[in-house]
């Protein structure tokens, strides 16, 4: 209804978690067969079985920790980012209302008449960085 496009952060999780399903079972694979094989009771080397719960986890693990960070690198949160505030002491004892500018020339002085008709104290007109 918004008209907003659907967000590719699940498309993320699910490479992430195949990468740590794949990597659970490569390493898994790689330690049973040729890193440190042991005859436990007979059991063939490679039981995929008992291999399961790691990568399930593995695969939450990564999924999980993937889409926070591709979620903080998208919304730009990260140490030592410059703030850009609305109006100044606006995080302080001020109320900013921000709104994006139409493309018509015509809306953007009926918003500027609709915020004078209701006190606004200030308006001010910003381009900024999206």
């Amino acid at each position: 209804a918004m008209g907003l496009r659907r967000t590719r952060l699940p498309f993320i999780t699910l490479l992430a978690g195949l990468g740590g399903l794949t990597f659970a079972l490569v390493f898994q694979y790689y330690t049973n067969i040729f890193d440190w094989p042991l005859n436990v009771g007979g059991k063939p080397d490679n039981s995929t079985l008992a291999f399961v719960p790691v990568c399930f986890e593995l695969t939450v693990l990564l999924g999980g920790l993937a889409t926070v960070a591709a979620l903080f690198i998208r919304a730009r949160l990260y140490p030592g980012k410059e703030e850009e505030l609305a109006a100044a002491g606006v995080t302080d004892h001020k109320f900013a209302l921000v709104l994006r500018q139409p493309p018509v020339a015509v809306e953007v002085a009926r918003v500027h008449a609709l915020l004078r008709q209701h006190d606004a104290e200030e308006i001010d007109d910003k381009e900024t960085r999206l």
